[in-house]
């Protein structure tokens, strides 16, 4: 996929200050990241969605008689080896040939090729609710002899298919949108989904289908096959594409207001050495609310507080807690039982890195952080398909500091949905301030 260059522009507000000798020394607790994994002058580019590779590897599957096989579906995907299952994002098409080398003489009736889309709640039959069955016919004897120059309908043939070879080259685009029962509004097609601990799985296939007749039972391929659909955010804010552009410290939300959400202020409460104390903190997210995977979600903490000591106790990385989490919907009862009587599976994916903000603020009632929330390249894709909704928080917890008890200790200050897309915004690359632990 190309990418328009980088537009230019001229800055007109400089984060001010500048990295201190105190923001790189090491934090003893082995729990958060060391501040000499934080590169909090420049950055480095993050590693982004792995670059979609060419329709360019070749997949065989066939059906044998002894040890001679007979019928061939090959295809092409995006898989990085042909061992691999066949890989296709949004708005592929599926191309391939189906071939057949027949020794003996064969009925046939058709020759059908298939996508199907599955959602899996159970082993049992029950339990698997198709919502994409796109099928396309590559031959029947209706077409007349497979080795006519061309097909015709009016040379009638009786489906013998004699021995030799034949070939039927394919290509089938990938569908992306599917209506559901009682709605006929097109929805979004849901990536594939398997995970180990997950009560719900999205598998889909590809199908070949050798239909004999009514006596006779058809030959069928199977393939598994790993599906993306085609997501990407909008671009950053223009400040924020000239930081990526330059290499520089990301501008606040203050100078860069068009770059960043700002969540509702959260008060807490504490009792330092030297007193109650009230802390007003504010939480921003970088903006646009879409991010790929493999890229960060920009975070920025203003703490104000008349009391200092206040203020050391949770402006320091180890003391605050922001998460980014997972909530799978679906249903157990079919598609049209998914808004009725859903299941709701929540994970946390990732935790926030912070460190102390480089535009160092002169009011000694405030102090200034930054984070960011590296996004797996492996990140399951958000889904607002009714039968299978995937949706993602940032959520601001409770701090951990001795200073602030909260109970309970993990309570949600203030929460934000946020999307997870699969292609990086146009425009120059991200960059990533800190170590990530995930891939």
């Amino acid at each position: 996929m190309s990418y328009d260059p980088p537009p230019v522009y001229s800055r007109t507000s400089s984060p001010g200050g500048s990295v201190t000798p105190d923001m790189l020394e090491e934090d003893p607790s082995p729990s958060v990241p060391r501040y000499s994994t934080v590169f909090a002058l420049h950055g480095r580019p993050t590693p982004g969605s792995r670059s979609a590779r060419p329709l360019e590897t070749e997949h065989t599957f066939s059906l044998q008689s002894g040890k001679t096989a007979w019928a061939t579906l090959k295809c092409v995907s995006r898989a990085g080896t042909s061992t691999n299952a066949p890989h296709y994002i949004g708005g592929d098409d599926i191309s391939g040939s189906v071939n057949l080398d027949l020794t003996n003489a064969l009925y046939i009736n058709a020759i059908s090729l298939s996508v199907r889309g599955r959602i899996i709640t159970a082993v049992t039959e029950d339990g698997s609710f198709p919502f994409l069955d796109h099928s396309v016919t590559l031959w029947s004897k209706a077409h007349g002899d497979p080795r006519h120059a061309s097909y015709t309908q009016n040379i009638k043939h009786e489906g013998k298919l004699t021995p030799g070879e034949y070939s039927w080259p394919f290509s089938v685009p990938f569908p992306t949108t599917v209506p559901l029962p009682g709605d006929t509004t097109p929805h979004q097609i849901p990536q594939t989904f398997l995970e180990r601990e997950a009560l719900v799985t999205v598998q889909y296939d590809l199908i070949l289908r050798i239909g004999r007749g009514a006596l006779r039972p058809d030959k069928i391929i199977t393939v598994p096959i790993v599906y993306i659909p085609k997501i990407v955010p909008e671009a950053p804010s223009p400040l924020r594409q000239l930081a990526y552009h330059e290499a520089s410290p990301l501008l606040g939300p203050s100078a860069d207001p068009e770059g960043w959400l700002t969540l509702p202020t959260v008060v807490v409460h504490g009792s330092p050495s030297d007193g109650p104390a009230k802390t007003e903190c504010k939480l921003s997210i970088a903006s646009p609310l879409c991010y790929a995977r493999g890229t960060v979600i920009p975070c920025s903490l203003t703490l104000r507080s008349q009391y200092p000591r206040a203020l050391d106790d949770i402006a320091a990385p180890e003391a605050i807690i922001v998460k980014l989490t997972r909530r799978v919907k679906h249903s157990q009862l079919g598609l049209l039982q998914a808004v009725r009587k859903p299941k709701i599976q929540t994970k946390v994916v990732e935790t926030a890195v912070w460190w102390p903000s480089s535009d160092i603020s002169t009011d000694p009632s405030e102090r200034r952080m930054e984070g960011e929330i590296h996004l797996s390249r492996r990140l399951l894709s958000s889904s607002d398909f009714p039968p299978f909704v995937v949706d993602y928080f940032v959520e601001f917890l409770a701090f951990r500091s001795g200073a602030i008890p909260h109970d309970p200790p993990d309570a949600i200050l203030v929460a934000q949905r946020v999307s997870i897309a699969t292609i990086p915004a146009r425009g120059p690359r991200m960059r990533e301030f800190s170590t990530r632990n995930n891939t």
